[in-house]
């Protein structure tokens, strides 16, 4: 905390801290298979928060528990978003969600008024100890029902892997890459077969898990593509026809996602829009590499 220019505190950098630290721990969520550790834990590290400062009212360790609950919220939310994603069926994903906001707004509604009731009961430092010490308590009495949730779930780690090999996927929230991997398409193609033709519209994103591709420019080859490597990005992100032929070397095997999907992902997030322009302009500028230009 630091005084404003007349003298008062301001929790501003506390609490953008503790929400930059709980995003960055978030991050390393993305593609565990398993999340039951992370949501249960992430509810006592936010009661402890709550609590902490009624045991050491101190300036100091104060700042220290807030950003642990703040952290602990963060991660909450992503660790708990993604569950649900892997649990609930895509076709009622969208009724379960909406309910649960209705649920969330009115326990806030709830919250304030039992807030409230606690202070004047107990004083701040009893409510601070009876909401903190209610969260550990939760979490520790819903951790078997978290982790048969969790272990039942279907994590989908092939498409996050070759989701995440892509750059400017790597900067998205779990609960989005986790979305564009259950969106994900299988394409298997025959070598000499074209995947996608110069001059055509351009419609999906392609990503090479096995075998090897060809790209060609007026019919000239000009790069070769393996597992990992990705293509089509150009023509979604610029809206204009193929540049390139991407034609099997081999049999292969490719993931691919509509144009959709990917630009309502990509072009949505800051850090990953940025990521794919710069890809885009490294491609379209590179002279001697043209090959990239699908």
């Amino acid at each position: 905390m630091r005084p404003d220019n007349r003298g008062h505190v301001s929790s501003r950098a506390p609490c953008s801290f503790a929400l930059d630290g709980g995003s960055f721990l978030s991050t390393t969520l993305v593609g565990q298979p398993r999340l039951a550790a992370a949501f249960s834990g992430a509810i006592a590290l936010q009661g402890l928060g709550l609590a902490g400062p009624a045991l050491i009212p101190l300036v100091l360790p104060t700042v220290a528990f807030f950003v642990a609950s703040g952290s602990g919220k963060a991660i909450l939310e992503v660790a708990g978003n993604s569950l649900l994603q892997r649990t609930i069926p895509t076709e009622t994903r969208g009724q379960v969600l909406a309910l649960l906001e209705s649920f969330i707004t009115a326990a806030l509604a709830a919250g304030a008024v039992t807030a409230s009731l606690l202070v004047d009961l107990l004083g701040p430092i009893g409510a601070l100890l009876t909401a903190g010490g209610l969260e550990v308590a939760l979490a520790a009495i819903s951790w078997p029902w978290i982790r048969k949730v969790d272990e039942a779930a279907v994590v989908p780690e092939r498409e996050l892997r070759l989701l995440r090999g892509v750059a400017f996927f790597r900067p998205l929230q779990l609960t989005t890459i986790e979305d564009l991997a259950s969106r994900l398409e299988d394409v298997r193609v025959t070598a000499g077969s074209d995947i996608v033709r110069q001059g055509d519209v351009g419609d999906r994103f392609f990503i090479v898990e096995s075998g090897r591709v060809e790209t060609l420019i007026d019919g000239e080859v000009v790069r070769q593509l393996g597992p990992g490597d990705s293509f089509g990005e150009i023509a979604l992100l610029r809206d204009v026809p193929r540049t390139a032929t991407v034609r099997a070397i081999t049999d292969a095997s490719l993931v691919s996602l509509a144009q959709d999907e990917f630009l309502s992902a990509v072009t949505g997030h800051t850090d990953s829009a940025t990521a794919a322009e710069a890809v885009v302009t490294a491609r379209v500028g590179a002279r001697t590499d043209p090959a990239s230009n699908a």
